[in-house]
């Protein structure tokens, strides 16, 4: 009788398993896509001092609007400009909030003082989880720091 030798072959076993591994992940990557659709938002928000326009809170010269974009259900970003419209002494203020209401919340603010000055805002909030996202143009006095609060905007994410 032939002497019969056990051939292990050690090259199938792994590109079976390759090629398990690889459907597992084209399966994962193209039912969960990595970036989701992204939602848009247009804000204008103003602040008045004895009825004059005096703070506001929009695109970079004064017309358009800022954009709050939710990127996904973990991120939101806001790009903007505040701007100082009245000359009054008083600072124009954009404070801006993620997941208000929540005991994870963060509030970020930019301000500009001087008549007719801005200043841009580009933020981005990162979260396990964004609920919301509260935006508020408001006038602040440097002598005391009152502040004065204008309209503000609050939008739920598309995503919760």
């Amino acid at each position: 009788m032939a002497n019969l030798k056990r051939v292990s072959r050690p090259g199938r076993v792994r590109s079976v398993l390759g090629a398990a591994f690889g459907a597992l992940a084209l399966t994962l990557i193209t039912t969960h896509p990595a970036s989701a659709q992204a939602y848009t938002f247009d804000v204008s928000l103003t602040a008045y001092n004895d009825g004059v326009r005096a703070g506001a809170f929009a695109g970079g010269d004064g017309r358009n609007d800022a954009k709050i974009t939710f990127v996904s259900a973990t991120e939101v970003a806001v790009t903007g400009t505040v701007h100082d419209t009245a000359y009054d002494g008083w600072c124009a203020l954009v404070s801006m909030t993620v997941n208000d209401g929540f005991a994870d919340a963060r509030t970020i603010r930019r301000e500009t003082c001087g008549y007719q000055s801005s200043e841009p805002v580009g933020e981005t909030f990162v979260k396990p989880r964004v609920y919301n996202l509260k935006v508020a143009v408001g006038l602040r006095y440097p002598p005391t720091g009152q502040v004065s609060w204008g309209e503000s905007k609050k939008l739920d994410s598309p995503y919760w």
